[in-house]
């Protein structure tokens, strides 16, 4: 629903510390029921067609730290990225558990990596991509 002006009545504006993460795609990878095994990426509009991809990797090796990375990517790029990765974790040979996405103005998404190999769900999420990028811009 698109609101020009104030909202109705009837509906409650959050407080401005409910948007904090409001601009950030979050995907979650889980291995196993430990969340510090998780791996995660972010990802954050930057500038003019630009985006900022964080990379938690939870795979700790023998009580390392986990390592974070980070890249720039253009939306073409990024769509790339996106397709390489449903394609790369239904073929894994050590493959996680579920991925889970936190988007913006989305309820929370959770499939079994398996249900990416479906061709209806990857077509409605290649769909959405673009949606989800532009609601990161906010």
């Amino acid at each position: 629903m698109i609101f020009l002006g104030a909202p109705p009545a009837s509906i409650a504006m959050p407080s401005s510390s409910v948007f904090k993460n409001a601009t950030l795609i979050q995907v979650r990878l889980t291995r196993d029921d430990n969340a510090a095994h998780d791996d995660r990426i972010v990802i954050k509009y930057k500038d003019e067609d630009i985006y900022q991809i964080y990379f938690k990797d939870g795979n700790t090796i023998s009580g390392s730290s986990s390592a974070t990375y980070c890249t720039v990517l253009s939306g073409e790029e990024l769509d790339i990225y996106i397709e390489s990765l449903f394609t790369l974790l239904v073929r894994d040979k050590d493959p996680f558990r579920s991925i889970e996405f936190q988007i913006p103005c989305f309820p929370c998404l959770k499939y079994e990596i398996q249900d990416l190999r479906e061709g209806k769900l990857r077509s409605a999420l290649k769909r959405i991509m673009p949606i989800l990028y532009a609601s990161a811009r906010i």
